[in-house]
């Protein structure tokens, strides 16, 4: 730290923050969640039908669907990326759907 800083001192430095990550689900559980409501609709869901789904397929409550909106979001713009659902329209409006096999 010399070499940078002469004047410098160590206790001047703030300590990083440790990271909580909440492991809600295990590895891959929300992804196959989400590709079994889609699988059971018989049309494309929002994301607000997919996450009561969700809510409802693990036996949470009502609120529970508010906090898990966004993790949603984010695993079927997961999924859309790795070809195995489709997003129809944009924004509000936007729906999803299972790709079909070739």
């Amino acid at each position: 730290m010399k070499l940078f800083d002469p004047d410098g001192t160590p206790a001047d430095i703030k300590a990083k923050r440790p990271y909580k990550k909440v492991k809600l689900f295990a590895n891959g559980k929300l992804s196959r969640i989400v590709r079994d409501a889609l699988r059971k609709s018989d049309r494309p869901m929002s994301t607000k039908e997919v996450t009561a789904a969700l809510v409802a397929e693990l036996g949470y409550g009502p609120d529970a669907g508010k906090g898990m909106t966004n993790r949603v979001r984010a695993t079927l713009a997961y999924l859309t990326g790795a070809g195995a659902v489709r997003k129809i329209g944009e924004r509000e409006g936007a729906t999803w759907a299972l790709r079909e096999a070739p």
